[in-house]
């Protein structure tokens, strides 16, 4: 009671839904309104009972294991010590377990790490990918140099490696992985802790222990690249809360086929080269520096060997890059550098230079809607001779960047309905703070970012609710209404009706009021 004079956030005890099987605050209110809605009191009482009695149970006899039990069930040691690394992770307790055992894991990983062969799976070529991606970090943490395209590209898929190479994770994790669970990663003494809990319930919580290496390449992404994809993408885009998304702003579909792509790039090394060097298998292992050189591997006036037929587009992109004002790649370069049979890809080639020159046109109109005779002085003003996107498809690609009115947006108004926000997430920033949001992408001034979504009430009803509401954050938003009529948003009252499975956004979100970057506005 004291503490909830203080106006501190009450320290209550998680049950599990035994239904949904979520830890929930308050069981009673989640039965009635989510998971036993159609239910009787009665009946709703009785999985109540029934769930406490589970979570007592378990918290007097399963919480604790024994590591020699454990032992007697994982015949394999390696896999009943990750078994023991994760239980203790989720809360478990462990008894005989030896607190030297973890070293020894790392210690004995490391000397196999030594002993790897070069030529298993994708790993030799990772490593050679490491130098790039490194080069690549520090151009975008330097913030002064603009990074090719490819090069984001390759560093989103070296960031893939890291969990499916150097973790052994499966794709299907690594493109499942959500922001939220890498706002929430764990700190520990030599990097931190990611805790992901996959889809199936039948499944258990993975535990993956990143260096602070590696967490650094990660973040760079997340807070440097991965914006870049959300500001670029369709408005209908949905990221589904995904870590890894492609360059359309959407989630990953093939993770596996990603880290192929950059596995190729590294795999044409040639024996008989001078620059190549003898890694420490005997097998050639060639350089970043040599790799990044077109020449290297053909002896001046040397036609290369024709490349394998399992190239495909980005390979070919790697050779002839899109940009604004070069021709398009002709038959006899295409043949050349080894691609047969690429008419598709010399047609993709031209389609792909043709959208990024009218992206390049929209840009030089302005705020107002181009007449066809400036467009065409556009045009003109470029000075390209073929590939040139016609009047017509510019002035109607053309969008005002004034926005229509909020209150008959489409796209916001299916942002409210579905309560998906692009550019925004969930993060627990522990007591006393608690839950919050934050920005995984820029947002230009006056951008809307979230709607405060709630029930809409009288002011006398919503002080009515202050005045009645102890301890703990208050979720009421007053304002003037059209007429200057004092109303308020009654955001305590959770989870709303419409969503009842869903945490708002717009009840998480605390501004200054001095040094305030965001605000509310009412818009109807």
């Amino acid at each position: 009671m004291e503490s909830e004079r203080k106006g501190e956030k009450p320290d209550r005890h998680f049950v599990h839904c035994l239904i949904c099987m979520k830890p929930q605050e308050m069981l009673a209110t989640h039965l009635k309104r989510v998971c036993m809605k159609n239910n009787t009191p009665e009946e709703i009482h009785a999985e109540l009972k029934k769930a406490k009695e589970s979570q007592k149970r378990w918290s007097k006899g399963g919480r604790v294991w024994d590591y020699q039990d454990l032992g007697k069930i994982v015949k394999c040691e390696d896999s009943c010590r990750t078994l023991a690394h994760q239980l203790l992770s989720k809360g478990f307790l462990l008894k005989n377990y030896s607190a030297e055992t973890p070293e020894v894991t790392k210690e004995r990983d490391e000397e196999e790490l030594g002993k790897r062969e070069p030529a298993d799976k994708h790993w030799e070529m990772f490593q050679l990918a490491k130098s790039g991606a490194n080069t690549t970090y520090e151009k975008l943490t330097n913030g002064g140099e603009v990074v090719d395209r490819r090069k984001l590209t390759n560093f989103r898929h070296y960031c893939l490696g890291i969990l499916m190479i150097e973790h052994h994770q499966s794709s299907r994790m690594v493109m499942d992985l959500l922001v939220e669970e890498w706002n929430n990663r764990i700190p520990v003494s030599d990097g931190v802790t990611l805790l992901h809990m996959p889809k199936s319930t039948s499944e258990t919580h993975i535990s993956i222990t990143l260096t602070k290496e590696e967490e650094l390449l990660m973040d760079c992404y997340f807070s440097k690249i991965r914006p870049m994809y959300l500001k670029a993408s369709a408005e209908e885009t949905d990221d589904m809360g995904k870590f890894f998304l492609g360059e359309t702003g959407a989630p990953l579909k093939n993770a596996l086929a990603d880290l192929n792509r950059l596995c190729r790039q590294f795999k044409y090394t040639d024996t008989s080269s001078q620059m190549s060097k003898a890694g420490p298998s005997g097998k050639t292992v060639t350089s970043l520096q040599e790799l990044s050189d077109p020449s290297h591997g053909c002896q001046q006036n040397q036609r290369p060997a024709k490349r394998p037929a399992s190239m495909d587009w980005d390979d070919f992109l790697q050779e002839f890059p899109v940009t604004l004002h070069d021709n398009p790649p002709d038959e006899k370069k295409v043949l050349t550098a080894g691609f047969v049979d690429s008419r598709a890809y010399q047609d993709k080639w031209r389609r792909c230079q043709k959208m990024d020159r009218l992206k390049h046109l929209l840009s030089r109109t302005g705020r107002h809607k181009p007449t066809p005779a400036k467009v065409q002085q556009a045009i003109e003003r470029e000075r390209w001779n073929s590939n040139i996107p016609s009047i017509s498809a510019v002035l109607e690609a053309w969008v005002s960047q004034v926005k229509s009115a909020i209150e008959t947006d489409e796209s916001i108004i299916k942002c409210v309905l579905e309560q998906k926000w692009k550019g925004i997430d969930f993060k627990d920033f522990g007591e006393p703070k608690g839950k919050g949001v934050i920005a995984t992408m820029p947002f230009s001034k006056g951008a809307v970012v979230c709607d405060y979504h709630g029930k809409l009430i009288s002011e006398a009803e919503g002080k009515r609710i202050m005045e009645q509401h102890t301890g703990g954050m208050g979720y009421l938003l007053f304002f003037k209404a059209k007429g200057n009529v004092p109303m308020c948003i009654d955001a305590q009252t959770f989870p709303c009706e419409c969503h009842p499975q869903k945490d708002t956004f717009g009840r998480r979100i605390n501004h200054s009021g001095k040094q305030s970057n965001i605000k509310p506005v009412r818009f109807c």
